[in-house]
């Protein structure tokens, strides 16, 4: 996607532009060598360059692109297990008017996942070693499990650790006319989770009931610049609902959170503590339509949680036709009712917004 805004940058009259695009590339591919063993390659390629401009004069540009591959085998030892053995090389690279300390950095990683039926149980179990150029070695797992307490209700628990790295535009975003600016002193996220739920799968559809605990070190969030909060909770409960009326689909989900800094008590910035969201889709021979309705509650801008942010509901609408096998048009509709709403304050999010699109899948 290509881009141009222009914008008031200061109570000065100048011509405020900025220059954006934005690209991604990918390629992807299944291979079946017997029928127990399978393979996926992935390759992709994404670049966002942004260059800002006053009066016609260039005054920033900063670039950067992400290049990744992906090697996972697929193997079934039998009915019951299953085993996922991957590798995975990542490389960012940045090129800017500024300088930095270093404008490239590779991710290597290796990841194994064993999932297994067994009379009422179920579980999946996987671990993740990351060898990071710039922030170390770092080992992640996850284990999940299931007991089928009968053929309609399903008692599950997990638990986990992950591993996050700021991106390059957390550590080296340039000074902009706002004063916005990356931070190259942010640590990476570390995490830990734990789960337990219920879920229902009656005759008329599937519900589920879920609560959870997260408590991540030096979570990263953005005021002008970005920062560490030393330590971070986010408690809650979600609510699943997937059902058919009349051939519609319909599925809504809600959720009610507790995102805190464990050193201030506060609410943490720009995240709200209610959630909703509704979904009705229909198929009609080649032709497909749908609605969704999104409920956010309000949140805070700042950490100090002085300047509240109003909740607010967005419609949106779609409508796909199947030209062929292989060819879909697509005409989605966002912000439908062109509510004024903000995410940022000071900053109104897009209004009604209309896309069509034509895409190819084989």
């Amino acid at each position: 996607s290509n881009a141009r805004n222009h914008y008031d940058g200061s109570s000065v009259n100048k011509n405020y532009v900025t220059d954006t695009v934005q690209q991604i590339l990918g390629l992807n591919n299944n291979i079946s060598v017997n029928d127990t063993w399978s393979m996926s390659f992935g390759l992709s390629e994404s670049r966002d360059r942004s260059q800002n401009y006053v009066d016609d004069e260039i005054t920033t540009n900063y670039n950067t692109r992400h290049r990744y591959a992906g090697w996972i085998n697929h193997l079934r030892l039998n009915a019951q297990h299953r085993v996922n053995i991957g590798f995975e090389y990542e490389n960012d690279k940045i090129d800017s008017s500024d300088t930095y300390v270093s404008d490239s950095r590779d991710n290597k990683a290796v990841f194994a996942s064993w999932d297994a039926e067994l009379d009422k149980n179920s579980w999946l179990l996987s671990a993740r070693h990351d060898d990071n150029e710039s922030f170390g070695h770092e080992t992640t797992g996850t284990a999940d499990y299931g007991y089928q307490l009968s053929d309609e209700l399903k008692l599950t628990a997990n638990a986990g650790t992950g591993f996050k790295t700021p991106t390059f535009n957390d550590l080296y975003y340039p000074l902009d006319s706002f004063g916005f600016q990356g931070n190259p002193d942010l640590k990476p996220e570390k995490s830990t989770s734990y789960g337990i739920g219920l879920e229902g799968t009656p005759s008329w559809g599937r519900w589920a009931i879920n609560t959870y605990k997260n408590k991540i070190r030096n979570l990263i969030v953005w005021d002008t610049s970005p920062s560490n909060v030393d330590v971070a909770k986010i408690k809650g409960v979600e609510f699943e609902v997937t059902t058919s009326l009349a051939d519609w689909q319909v599925s809504a989900d809600a959720s009610f959170l507790q995102p805190e800094d464990d050193k201030t008590g506060n609410v943490l910035p720009r995240r709200a503590k209610r959630l909703a969201n509704m979904h009705l889709d229909r198929n009609w021979g080649d032709w497909s339509t749908g609605a969704s309705w999104k409920l956010r509650g309000h949140s805070y801008d700042k950490a100090d949680n002085k300047k509240r942010l109003g909740g607010y509901g967005l419609l949106d609408l779609r409508v796909a036709y199947k030209v062929d096998p292989d060819w879909t048009v697509r005409l989605t509709g966002q912000n439908m009712l062109n509510k004024d709403y903000r995410t940022v304050d000071e900053y109104y999010s897009l209004g009604r917004t209309v896309m069509l699109s034509l895409s190819y899948q084989p």
